[in-house]
C-alpha cells in the first residue's frame, strides 16, 4: 500500500523548509526596504537641495526685476532731463540772433519779425514772452509772424 500521509518528521522537515524558504524571501523583502528607506532619504536630500537652490533663484530674479525697475525709473527720468535739454538747445540755437523765442502747448515758436500789427494794435516781439494769450491767437491764426522750432 502507498503511503498516503507522511510521517511526522517528514511532516517538520516539509514545513522547515518552508520556513526556511519564508525566511529567506522575508530577509531579502527586508533588505529592499532598508535599500528603498536609503533611497527616500538620499531623495529628500537632493529635493531640499533643489528647492533651496530654487528659493535662491526666486530671490535673485527679485531683486533683478526691482533693480530693472530702478533702472527704467532712471532712465525716464534721464529722459525727461534730456528732452529738457534739448528744448533748451532749441531755444539757444533759435534764439542766437536775438529773436525771441516763445512757446505754446509745448512747442516753441520764433518770432520772426521785430513787430507787427495784430488786431489793430502795434505788437513788438519782445511783448510776446509775457503774453500767452496772443501767442494762442497768433498760432490759431496760423500768423507768418510765428515760425515753428523744429523738435
Amino acid at each position: 500500500m502507498a503511503k498516503l500521509e507522511l510521517t511526522l518528521e517528514e511532516q517538520i522537515a516539509k514545513l522547515t523548509g518552508q520556513v526556511t524558504d519564508l525566511t529567506t524571501k522575508s530577509e531579502a523583502k527586508d533588505r529592499t526596504i532598508e535599500q528603498q528607506k536609503g533611497n527616500l532619504e538620499s531623495q529628500g536630500k537632493e529635493l531640499a537641495a533643489v528647492i533651496a537652490a530654487r528659493d535662491q533663484a526666486v530671490s535673485a530674479a527679485g531683486e533683478k526685476a526691482t533693480r530693472i525697475r530702478e533702472l527704467e525709473q532712471e532712465a525716464e527720468a534721464n529722459e525727461q532731463t534730456i528732452q529738457g535739454y534739448q528744448q533748451q538747445l532749441r531755444v539757444a540755437e533759435a534764439a542766437g540772433d536775438g529773436r525771441p523765442v516763445v512757446k505754446h502747448e509745448e512747442q516753441l515758436y520764433l518770432v520772426v519779425v521785430p513787430q507787427f500789427h495784430f488786431e489793430g494794435k502795434l505788437v513788438k516781439a519782445t511783448d510776446l514772452s509775457s503774453d500767452a494769450t496772443l501767442v494762442e491767437k497768433l498760432v490759431k491764426a496760423g500768423s507768418g509772424v510765428l515760425e515753428l522750432v523744429d523738435r
